[in-house]
């Protein structure tokens, strides 16, 4: 009941931002900032090389809205100018044998990004 109240209220919040609501627009801003971050996190735990590039693909009901991705690549940008962002190609589940194709010795260094 709690994961589809925040799910409802992200809805509603994403609307307001593209209907140029001011504080919808500022928790928006807010959250696609700390998403990057996250992002950002994640991806130097794995420790990649200089000539490494991350992949990015959004999923799931939120990444419907242009206007949010676009928030959220527009911060990811800033830490990660590097940063592809592609088409996914399938959902959550299609993605499980590729990382397990691409890390043939286990997830861990995708698994510790969260540990300081």
């Amino acid at each position: 009941d709690a994961a589809l109240l925040c799910i409802k209220s992200a809805k509603t919040i994403i609307q307001g931002a593209e209907n140029s609501v001011a504080s919808a627009a500022l928790i928006l801003n807010e959250a696609a900032h700390h998403l990057a971050r996250t992002i950002n996190s994640a991806w130097s735990k794995t420790n990649p090389s200089l000539n490494d590039q991350i992949h990015i693909s959004y999923l799931g009901g939120l990444s419907q809205s242009d206007f949010y991705t676009d928030l959220i690549s527009t911060q990811v940008k800033k830490l990660l100018p590097s940063a592809i962002f592609i088409a996914p190609e399938g959902n959550h589940l299609d993605g499980a044998p590729r990382v397990a194709e691409n890390f043939p010795n286990g997830m861990k260094p995708l698994l510790d990004w969260w540990q300081l």
